[in-house]
């Protein structure tokens, strides 16, 4: 009997497709007949069968499944049939008949779930077999049964399948008919929005908000221009907090608005929403996430903005507000209490703010179309939103003139000094949180520029931008010296006491830490530049900012006795490193050499951390620049040759490999110069 059965169902099917694919009049001709529709129907004595509501409701059931079914198996067999058919007017007709019968009888708010499901089935198969040719139906009744079901005070955990079907359903119908449905548009996408900003308001085994997501985006695509008085609602759904999983759908619904909304209306719409998000009583995490997802759009318009549209835009002052946002996130963190009741400690914003461990990369143009929230948008990072930030100023200005860019990185100076003269400089007091905050959004931006436009540096960046550099890094040496001396012990430091003591900037590092880094980080990429060629032809440029920055970039050496051996020292000193090689490679004449001699001069101290940090700075220029530093030797054989015997290994470990390396370069020994 079960065999009978299989081989009965498979008939069945085997017939109804053969007569889909075939033969459509008489396919919808019996399905007329089957479900008992008047003045469609050939003669026969269905209608007597029908009488019986329970029989009548079961067997319709099963012939809207099966019909469906056999209407998907002819949409894969013939997906590119030309849309040219000689009997489509004969089965339009009955078409139209089938979907009007199912809307009115089986997409009742009290019908069955299990029948409705398979009725939004049917309703979605039949749009995409006429494709759009008996949209009458479908446009009067089902958009607004579908907006009607979808809405969250009629819907509930039984009926969640059903929702799936009728949100397939009406993909189908909007990419079938396009413009076809604007007039039933509003019917339809507000319940969608409510859905999808309270993922979890029906909690069911199917994946609702899925296809609630996969639908606002089938809307983006086909009707994106129409979409203005949602786009609101829109940018609140992709900015909603989310699991790893449905952020890779809130993306793809972001990138269906940027592909399907003039970006006129949605930049616009961005713009407004760029607000911050802590001036109420804003989730601190939710508020960043939902910061660092608007960014996306900002670099996902721009990339694919013309330079036309971009000059036309009044876009600072949003870029202002965005930036902001860092300096109001550090205020809102450090007005929450901590667990005990007291105030927090501002030493905790690198780890739950700033997220130092979560390592963000430089975003470029080249990396924008790659951007993954699951990257860069699904953990709250504070330095994430900053990078953000600067890859969205960076791409802004690469659409201006020159001289316009200079006025914008002006505006931006402007607003991180505040009402100081330079960065960070506060002559009577230590400068905020806020105005480090600001530092770190003006530093990514000016960073991010700079690995974007080459040749720019030299031009407009360091001319600009050089002594609120060297302000900046004197501020982050001046606070973390203040922290040793709070931190230190009180009794007199003696050479003899364990390294442990003398690290007292371990767990002490905001905000010193990650401005300097942030600046010197813009200091390798800014004379990398300057080492070029054309660079080096404009050497006062160079010379003027290498008097600004040499001994206040130098004087971090210092802070290595009281760093301990970790990842964190780690970052600073190849940091350090790469800023002082490339500010050696770009300097004129003899700044070469005073920039080497200040390094070293470092070696002469008592700490035997800053004097292994300045010996292995220097053995990277030799190795980075050879020849090019060869005017130093003696020098370094002065400095050098008094490291020979040091009581520490290491350092005189390094001395030898730093020695090793110089010979390679030279071809020549350094030992009878060393001895003398």
């Amino acid at each position: 009997e079960v065999e009978c059965r299989k081989q009965a169902l498979a008939l069945k099917g085997l017939l109804l497709r053969s007569l889909c694919v075939n033969h459509p009049v008489t396919f919808f001709s019996g399905l007329c007949l089957s479900l008992g529709i008047k003045g469609k129907a050939p003669k026969g004595n269905a209608a007597t069968l029908l009488v019986d509501q329970d029989f009548s409701l079961h067997f319709s059931s099963c012939v809207m499944s099966s019909a469906a079914a056999a209407l998907k198996d002819r949409h894969d067999l013939r997906e590119e049939e030309e849309e040219d058919d000689e009997e489509g007017p004969k089965w339009t007709p009955l078409c139209a008949a089938v979907s009007e019968h199912v809307c009115k009888r089986f997409l009742s708010s009290e019908g069955d779930c299990e029948v409705m499901s398979r009725a939004w089935h049917l309703l979605g198969d039949l749009c995409r077999f006429s494709r759009g040719q008996a949209y009458g139906p479908l446009l009067s009744l089902a958009l607004p049964k579908a907006g009607a079901f979808l809405a969250l005070d009629t819907l509930d955990a039984a009926g969640a399948s059903a929702a799936v079907a009728c949100c397939q359903c009406v993909r189908s119908i909007v990419s079938s008919l396009g413009h076809g449905i604007l007039e039933r548009l509003k019917d339809i996408v507000k319940p969608l929005l409510a859905l999808a900003l309270q993922p979890k308001a029906i909690e069911s085994e199917v994946d609702l908000d899925g296809e609630v997501l996969l639908t606002l985006s089938a809307l983006c695509r086909s009707v994106g221009g129409f979409l203005s008085p949602f786009l609101k609602k829109f940018l609140e759904v992709a900015c909603s907090p989310a699991t790893l999983e449905r952020s890779k759908a809130l993306q793809d619904l972001g990138k269906d608005l940027v592909e399907g909304v003039p970006h006129r209306l949605l930049l616009k719409e961005v713009q407004a929403a760029t607000v911050d998000p802590f001036k109420g009583d804003g989730e601190l995490e939710e508020g960043l996430l939902r910061s660092q997802r608007l960014v996306c759009f900002y670099l996902w318009i721009l990339k694919k903005a013309t330079p036309e549209f971009v000059a036309a835009q009044d876009m600072m002052p949003a870029l202002l507000r965005l930036f902001g946002i860092s300096g109001s996130a550090v205020n809102s963190f450090l007005r929450q209490p901590a667990p005990d009741g007291s105030a927090i400690d501002a030493q905790e914003i690198p780890v739950r703010l700033l997220k130092r461990d979560l390592m963000p990369s430089l975003i470029t143009s080249s990396s924008i179309e790659d951007l993954s929230w699951a990257n860069v948008a699904h953990a709250a990072s504070l330095n994430q939103l900053q990078l953000l930030g600067g890859a969205a100023f960076a791409r802004f200005c690469l659409f201006l003139e020159p001289e316009e860019v200079k006025t914008r990185i002006a505006k931006v100076l402007d607003w991180a000094r505040g009402k100081q003269e330079r960065l960070l400089s506060r002559p009577k007091a230590e400068p905020k949180d806020e105005d480090a905050s600001k530092a770190l959004a003006l530093l990514a931006a000016l960073t991010t520029l700079t690995a974007e436009a080459d040749g720019l540096a030299e031009e407009l960046l360091m001319p600009l931008t050089s002594k609120d550099i060297s302000s900046a890094l004197q501020s982050c040496h001046a606070l973390a010296l203040r922290l040793v001396k709070e931190k230190a012990p009180k009794k007199k430091r003696r050479l003899s006491q364990p390294r442990a003591a003398k690290e007292v900037l371990s767990g002490h590092s905001w905000w010193w830490f990650d401005v300097a880094t942030s600046c010197l980080k813009f200091l390798a990429l800014a004379f990398k530049q300057g080492s070029t060629k054309h660079a080096r032809e404009e050497v006062k440029i160079w010379g003027e900012s290498l008097e600004d920055l040499q001994d206040v970039t130098v004087a971090i050496f210092d802070l290595f006795e009281f760093l301990p051996s970790d990842d964190l020292t780690g970052a600073l000193s190849q940091a350090l490193q790469s800023a002082l090689v490339a500010m050696t490679s770009a300097a004129p004449g003899d700044a070469v050499k005073r920039l080497m001699q200040a390094i070293l001069e470092k070696t002469r101290g008592e700490d035997a951390e800053v004097k292994l940090q300045a010996l292995r700075c220097a053995h990277r220029m030799w190795t980075d620049l050879g020849v090019q530093v060869v005017t130093c030797l003696s020098e370094v054989i002065m400095y050098t040759s008094e490291l020979q015997d040091d009581e520490d290994p290491r350092v005189e470990s390094a001395v030898k490999a730093l020695v090793r390396t110089i010979e390679d370069c030279t071809g020549e020994s350094l030992q009878e110069a060393m001895q003398t």
